[in-house]
């Protein structure tokens, strides 16, 4: 589990979270000198200079954020700015997350919004894609207009890919990337600069879960916009997984053997077993083996000797001579 980050501020200097990049500080100071030479001469010049010069801070300025203690399975808002549009949609070839309708995730900045763009997940920056703008174009108003200046950052966490495109107006030094493609990032870290604001469309996968709705305002690096689903639940197949653990999917692991031990026979001994075997004539047939039901056997009357009957026959003669004498 990772750690909570510490605070780089006490408490008494959370309030001043917002900073200006040295390169704004130093173009907006000349621009001043340059007004205030100039409005010698014409007073209208030294306004001028000064709207300048907020302008360059408003394009340079950043704020302190921290990101969630724990940013495993999260995603992370890459910007500051206003959720216009929630619907699915086909990701530019660009962003390199193949085909299918992703979940599209439309974020609008404004110029005075912080001009850095962060990492969505932790895990694998595989792509950055940089496309060439057109410099009349000054501002950002419409996501499809061209000529605008777009970065294109594709990101991977255990076989994950989500990506999201940044635009903004193509005149002047718009577009600024501080990482590199194959990068190693943290949720919330910093990877890019975008001056002046612009859109951001987010690509996620089609059945995600959004933790935030249409019109809520976001914070770059702070806000969590939705999980990582994992496995079955992302939207990637089982083959990209193993592709990326380096397993074979058609390899299983072998279920184990158990013995049924109600039939297992008790150890012989080698004399035993070196014994001559009887034959299958001697062998017992399956109907001696079968035990019998207990029941009485049937008893048949016995035939009487010969020598009892030839004393029955005389004792029988002799009472018939005796009851014929009496009479």
């Amino acid at each position: 589990m990772q750690e909570p980050r510490p605070s780089k501020w006490s408490s008494d200097q959370v309030w001043a979270k917002s900073r200006f990049d040295v390169e704004g500080l130093i173009g907006a100071a000349a621009t001043l000198f340059i007004g205030l030479v100039l409005g010698q001469f014409w007073a209208p010049l030294f306004f001028l200079s000064l709207v300048i010069a907020i302008i360059i801070l408003l394009a340079t300025r950043r704020q302190l954020r921290i990101p969630p203690p724990v940013t495993e399975n999260l995603v992370i808002a890459p910007c500051d700015g206003i959720v216009h549009s929630v619907m699915p949609a086909s990701p530019p070839p660009e962003l390199r997350l193949g085909g299918g309708t992703y979940l599209r995730l439309r974020i609008a900045s404004s110029p005075a919004s912080t001009n850095a763009l962060y990492a969505m997940i932790s895990g694998k920056l595989c792509s950055i894609i940089l496309e060439d703008a057109d410099s009349s174009v000054i501002t950002a108003h419409h996501p499809e207009k061209e000529g605008l200046a777009k970065v294109h950052f594709c990101f991977e966490n255990l076989g994950i890919r989500i990506g999201y495109t940044a635009a903004t107006g193509g005149f002047g030094p718009r577009l600024e990337i501080t990482s590199k493609q194959g990068d190693s990032v943290e949720a919330g870290s910093i990877i890019a600069k975008r001056r002046l604001g612009g859109w951001c469309d987010i690509y996620l996968a089609e059945d995600a879960r959004l933790l935030i709705s249409k019109g809520q305002s976001l914070i770059g690096s702070e806000t969590v916009l939705c999980r990582l689903k994992r496995d079955e639940e992302a939207h990637i197949s089982a083959a990209n997984v193993a592709d990326f653990l380096g397993e074979d999917t058609h390899k299983t692991t072998p279920k184990p053997v158990l013995e049924d031990v109600s039939h297992a026979q008790p150890p012989v001994s080698k004399a035993e077993a070196n014994a001559p075997k009887p034959s299958q004539s001697e062998e017992a047939t399956p109907a001696e083996l079968t035990p019998q039901p207990d029941h009485k056997p049937e008893t048949k009357p016995t035939s009487k000797p010969d020598g009892l009957e030839d004393a029955a026959a005389r004792l029988v003669k002799k009472l018939k001579k005796t009851s014929d004498d009496i009479s």
